[in-house]
């Protein structure tokens, strides 16, 4: 802010800088100073005196203008007395002066002939004895005097220097014309304020533009006197920009501090020794929370926590992870329960000074508990529209369902009617009854097409191929679409085989084939092809699936399909036919039996253009060859009166149960639970030839009774049959005969003939080998195992000491293998086990605390017997070899177990790799792969063991 200036004072000024330039001795610049400082700026005169002789010694260097101003300026301080922004402005001329003087009279010296000089120049240049002479010229500062028009009259050689403009270029035009256009209507104030009312003008600043174009600030001094403005200017861009970028800076930091206070995250920073260099209050409330401590700036952690050790060693341990160079996150939750536990998302980062060092770290912390019960309750909020999507495709599903079924029913009451009249002719009642068959055997397919859909129908797999299998139903499928339909099969020359349910897939395909042919209005191409493909592309939401698999293509040349109805063609009863014109299930069927068969089914339809449907289904083996041969058929005989023991808790279909097999010839014993039929054959199977037993049944199921059978050695053959079962559906590959409802006696007789056959066939094979037979049940069904071959033993004991293995210490690669064995299994317990003459020692175990058990308890003694396959114990406690035993009936409890036995390149089994349940269970046949291959790597460790120890294989005399 500019003041008015007393006059008289910048005419001092002016006079000492004259003054001083005219000088030829230190003492008289020194003199000078003294007598005529104090009246321009409030000195102390005596103060004044020791600063200036103080500065001027004869055996020092000629102090700069910077030195005396700023020891007067310290000086000043001394006293009551501070310069105000003006005073310093006008000290720092008359400095200025003093230190070209000084500079001057000490290179030249003191003499007379200077002076002489002196005054000779006085006169030859008397129209400018009040100029500046040495000085103006030497001034690092430009200085200059306009005249009342506002020329440049005289600029000295600091303005080329400053702006690159010579007196001449400065003189040629208005001083205006050098300042920014921005800066014009306050440099015209301060020129009326100068040259019109004759006030000083004192520190103003403006822009003024360099020879090369570049605008300089510089701060100005202006004295208006005799119709001219005298003025020095100082260049002070550097001080503008610094004060710019310091302003910024400052504001900058201002801002951050607020935000650091303000977050309500969490915000600390420790340097080495746990000393808090910036905490925010969000975490000063978190502390007073959680510790009831209150933490600033300068605390150690280690002294607020002092007195909870426990907390102290855990937030410790975090801290020195990221003092240790780590930058991590993780989650963390407190408080005991709710309301007052609470989550926090943390991240801990390095703090590094400007060199890169470091030199602390600091730790950001967010409260997600609202997040995470916001997440909760999207969850459950997803949770309930799905129930209400469930209960509107229920809603959906059983208005279809009453539909069709009422269309049965009605077939078969109106026939049954029409039966019931006495005077109805044979050729007739014939015909009702065929209606009566027709209509459930539709009810029948019905069924199936939705238990297809819910994915819930007992698939009966096998491996066929594919391409052969689409051969033969391509005839049919040439019927379904009839003569205006051209029917195009692409089938590979290679066999591709899956695993799956072949009169299901026969089923799909002709769904698929109608459904095109329905699209096409049985008017042109369905293209059917068949290949095998890496993968399943990603396709809209569904992820890409890895694996290989057989993909059947089906595509037609129809008009496609609206996008509207893309999501909603696999949806049970949707349709886009008339009615009476498909049940809208047939495509269900497809999806259910797709997925249900580890596959899946995609479309892609372009309106106009046509529709593709493809089917993937996973590639398979190829099948053993060998097998038994189709003969030739013959007519299915009668029971002969073998007794079968027939297993249904329903009392109308008991009765039609025991009647079909009189029919069929079969002595029958009925029974309405799995339990009474497993007390009656633990007494005395020999009667029974077979068992025929519903799946669901109140208590022990079908299928629980079939393998309670196995277990007991009860050599029975056992057919099974349901309508649907959630256990068949889950367990398709329970290995038994299965009959689905509803059956024709025909198929009744067929598997019961067949079964019979089986066990007789089994029987003739035990004659033929009876030692081998009995041996397979000693080692299957539980009988106290013999006792290895003593010579294969001392060989295999000879390799496992050789390797040196037993009781070393842990090791992270049989550690990892281990623990990839629990995660893949799914099981609480993993072991590598290595057994020897007596015992059963653990190199790597998770989930159990011991390292060792006797050889007698070890299931791992069985199952390195037989080292060609898995051992798996679906339920100890029902397994004769284990019921008495310590791990079964004491700790650990063990109910499952699958053992994969440790074979080496010299064929000995040393142990297993094992994984353990406390619940009756069965590996998955991924699961039982992934144990395969990880006890593969346990043997690659071994076998590597041996290669550092040197070790061959055991000599001949050791076998």
């Amino acid at each position: 802010m500019d003041t008015v200036f007393p006059q008289e004072r910048l005419l001092q000024v002016l006079d000492i800088v004259s003054a001083l330039a005219g000088l030829d001795s230190v003492d008289d610049v020194v003199q000078l100073s003294l007598d005529r400082l104090p009246g321009i700026v409030p000195l102390d005169p005596s103060a004044l005196s020791l600063i200036v002789n103080g500065l001027v010694q004869p055996d020092q260097d000629v102090p700069s203008a910077q030195q005396i101003e700023q020891a007067l300026c310290a000086g000043a301080t001394t006293h009551t007395h501070a310069f105000t922004p003006h005073e310093r402005e006008l000290l720092h001329h008359v400095c200025v002066a003093m230190g070209a003087a000084l500079e001057r009279v000490g290179q030249a010296g003191a003499g007379n002939a200077l002076r002489e000089r002196v005054a000779k120049l006085e006169q030859r240049c008397a129209p400018r004895a009040l100029a500046p002479d040495r000085a103006w010229a030497v001034s690092l500062e430009p200085l200059c005097i306009i005249d009342a028009n506002g020329y440049v009259e005289l600029a000295n050689p600091a303005w080329q220097t400053v702006l690159g403009w010579t007196e001449a270029e400065m003189s040629s035009q208005p001083f205006t014309a050098f300042v920014h256009r921005d800066d014009l209507a306050a440099t015209q104030a301060a020129w009326i304020k100068a040259s019109e009312r004759g006030q000083a003008v004192v520190r103003f600043e403006n822009r003024y533009r360099t020879s090369g174009g570049v605008w300089r600030w510089l701060s100005w001094v202006a004295v208006p006197e005799d119709g001219k403005v005298y003025c020095a200017a100082r260049d002070v861009t550097d001080e503008k920009q610094q004060r710019e970028a310091l302003i910024l800076r400052t504001r900058e930091r201002d801002v951050l501090a607020a935000v650091f206070q303000a977050t309500n995250l969490l915000l600390q920073v420790i340097d080495a020794d746990y000393r808090f260099l910036a905490i925010n209050q969000a975490s000063v409330d978190d502390y007073w929370h959680l510790f009831k401590r209150r933490v600033a700036v300068g605390d150690r952690l280690t002294d607020v926590l002092a007195d909870r050790p426990e907390q102290l060693q855990a937030v410790l341990a975090l801290w020195d992870r990221a003092l240790g160079g780590e930058a991590f996150s993780l989650q963390q939750t407190s408080g005991q329960a709710a309301p007052e536990q609470r989550t926090s998302e943390m991240r801990f980062e390095i703090l590094r000074d400007h060199e890169g060092k470091q030199i602390g770290a600091f730790m950001t912390a967010l409260d997600v508990t609202e997040w995470h019960e916001q997440q909760q309750a999207l969850v459950e909020t997803q949770e309930a529209l799905r129930q209400s999507q469930k209960l509107e495709a229920i809603g959906q599903l059983t208005g279809g369902v009453a539909h069709d079924f009422n269309n049965v029913l009605a077939v078969i009451k109106s026939s049954i009617e029409l039966l019931r009249r006495v005077q109805l002719g044979d050729e007739r009642r014939q015909r009702f009854m065929d209606s009566i068959s027709s209509a459930v055997t539709r009810g029948a397919r019905l069924t199936g097409q939705l238990l297809a859909f819910a994915r819930r129908q007992a698939l009966q797999p096998a491996v066929f191929d594919v391409g052969n299998s689409t051969r033969a139903i391509g005839e049919m499928i040439g019927s379904l679409t009839g003569v205006g339909v051209e029917v195009v099969l692409d089938l590979p020359d290679q066999a591709c085989f899956v695993n799956a349910d072949q009169s299901q897939f026969d089923t799909a395909l002709v769904n698929l084939a109608v459904n095109a042919r329905d699209a096409m209005q049985s008017r042109g191409t369905l293209s059917v092809k068949v290949a095998s493909v890496d993968g399943l592309p990603q396709d809209g939401l569904q992820p890409a699936i890895s694996g290989m698999f057989v993909a059947v293509s089906l595509h037609d040349t129809g008009a496609g399909i609206a996008p509207e109805n893309l999501e909603k063609i696999f949806e049970p009863f949707f349709t886009t036919k008339g009615v009476g014109h498909g049940t809208g299930l047939g495509l269900s069927q497809v999806f259910g039996f797709a997925r249900q068969s580890g596959g899946d089914v995609r479309v892609v339809s372009t309106p106009g253009a046509g529709t593709t449907f493809t089917l993937y289904l996973p590639c398979a083996a190829q099948p053993l060859a060998g097998g038994s041969t189709p003969g030739v058929q013959h007519a299915l005989p009668g029971g002969g009166g073998l007794r079968i023991l027939a297993v249904e808790d329903n009392p109308e279909l008991r009765a039609m149960v025991e009647s079909s097999l009189h029919e069929l010839g079969y002595a029958t014993t009925i029974v309405t639970s799995a339990e009474q039929a497993l007390a009656l054959l633990r007494d005395d199977a020999e009667p029974y030839a077979a068992v025929f037993s519903d799946v669901v049944l109140p208590g022990m199921t079908g299928i629980d009774l079939g393998r309670a059978l196995a277990r007991l050695q009860i050599d029975i053959p056992v057919v099974l049959t349901s309508g649907y079962s959630h256990v068949l559906a889950q367990e398709s590959d329970h290995g038994f005969l299965l009959l689905p409802k509803p059956y024709a006696l025909d198929d009744l007789a067929r598997l019961l003939h067949e079964a019979v056959l089986r066990r007789d066939r089994a029987a003739s094979v035990a004659k033929v080998s009876t030692t081998h037979a009995m041996t397979l049940v000693e080692t299957v069904f539980g009988q106290p195992p013999r006792a290895p071959d003593e010579a294969v033993e001392r060989v295999r004991l000879a390799e496992l000491a050789a390797l040196h293995i037993m009781d070393t210490e842990e090791e992270a690669a049989y550690d990892e293998l281990t623990h990839l064995a629990s995660t893949f299994c799914q099981t609480p317990i993993a072991l590598v086990s290595l057994i020897d003459d007596k015992r059963q020692w653990f190199k790597a175990r998770v989930g159990l605390q011991a390292r060792e058990t006797p050889r007698e308890h070890a299931f791992c003694s069985h199952a390195i017997e037989q080292p060609e396959q898995v051992m798996q114990v679906v339920d100890a406690t029902l397994d004769a070899r284990f019921v008495g035993n310590p791990l079964v009936t004491g700790d650990p409890g063990i109910r499952f177990y699958a053992g994969a036995p440790l074979v080496t390149s010299t064929g000995q089994a040393l142990g297993t790799l094992c994984v353990i349940d406390t619940e009756p269970r069965k590996l998955t046949a991924h699961q039982l792969d992934a144990l395969r291959l990880l006890a593969a790597r346990v043997i690659e460790r071994l076998e590597a063991r041996r290669v550092e120890l040197s070790l061959g294989a055991p000599h001949d005399s050791e076998r």
